[in-house]
């Protein structure tokens, strides 16, 4: 299984690259389905209700989730199920919060709930 929390690299490369840097974190998110798809995707909505509230006292804020309804652009390879839009006033804030007890409890339901997941950092440009 891919991994759908951050290694200890990636935890270094946001701590040297974003620690006072604001950002948006694009989540690409697949979900299990070896018990139905819409238990993984009630178990992540679950997440994100537990989180949201530790996401607004970071500093951050949700942007968007939204269904993942085609590809327009790309191979059929490249779908997914849902997207998430977080902004992060800084890395030093996200790390804060995943570290916290609160948000590790409720990532436990985002790992039940994940079959894989891609997170890319954005710097906004304009």
């Amino acid at each position: 299984m891919e991994s759908i929390n951050p290694t200890t690299e990636q935890i270094v490369m946001l701590k040297e690259k974003l620690y006072n840097t604001p950002f948006v974190m694009i989540n690409l998110l697949k979900f299990k389905t070896n018990n139905s798809l819409e238990k993984s995707q009630q178990l992540y909505h679950q997440y994100t209700r537990l989180a949201s509230p530790l996401v607004d006292a970071s500093g951050g804020s949700v942007m968007y989730l939204g269904l993942v309804r085609d590809v327009f652009i790309g191979r059929d390879t490249d779908m997914w199920d849902e997207v998430l839009l977080v902004y992060y006033p800084s890395g030093k804030a996200f790390l804060q919060m995943i570290a916290m007890d609160e948000y590790q409890k409720a990532n436990q339901l985002r790992e039940e709930a994940l079959e894989k997941c891609v997170l890319l950092i954005s710097e906004r440009i304009i």
